[in-house]
């Protein structure tokens, strides 16, 4: 579908970085669906807009493995600058937000990490009380790792910001340390 539509340099993108095969294995297609979105971000960014109008909605679908795949799509587009470009950022971060108590715990780490992406491709808009109230809702896991999109959006906050939200963050991350 990308070569017809003349993306031949997203598919080889893709390819190259090994996407396409780790979309067939079950337990890592949502990291090959962050290698298409990585890939559509930097070639093909004027395309995104209706395709990210068309994934939202499926973040609400009743089968997991379409919420799984759009929350890794969305999430990732987030960390790449494409999106302030386009006007995407707000739609996205709202729709991943209202993840915060899905059902898949996939899908809940996926949206954690689009919010620490923004930090990356959206550093005005550090999304610290989202992160931290998502932290909330992941158990304790030694697999999981919530701490690399709290620490992005960590490093792009000023010193008063994080005085603030300090306890909050610490309360929120102890569970953590067990594991």
């Amino acid at each position: 579908m990308l070569a017809r539509a003349g993306n031949d340099d997203v598919v080889q993108d893709v390819g190259s970085a090994g996407g396409w095969e780790l979309m067939e294995i079950p337990e890592r297609h949502h990291d090959g669906i962050a290698l298409l979105a990585r890939a559509m971000a930097r070639l093909c960014g004027p395309r995104l807009p209706p395709i990210v109008r068309s994934l939202i909605p499926v973040l609400g679908s009743a089968l997991e493995c379409q919420r799984v795949t759009s929350s890794a799509f969305l999430a990732e587009l987030l960390n790449h600058n494409v999106v302030n470009d386009l006007v995407l950022l707000e739609p996205i971060l709202d729709a991943l937000t209202a993840l915060e108590k899905d059902s898949c715990l996939l899908v809940r780490v996926l949206a954690l990490r689009g919010l620490g992406n923004v930090a990356s491709g959206s550093p005005e808009q550090p999304q610290i009380s989202a992160c931290t109230k998502f932290l909330g809702n992941i158990p304790k896991n030694p697999n999981l790792r919530p701490f690399p999109s709290l620490s992005k959006i960590l490093d792009h906050l000023e010193g008063r910001d994080v005085q603030s939200m300090l306890l909050r963050v610490a309360i929120r991350i102890r569970p953590f340390f067990d594991s």
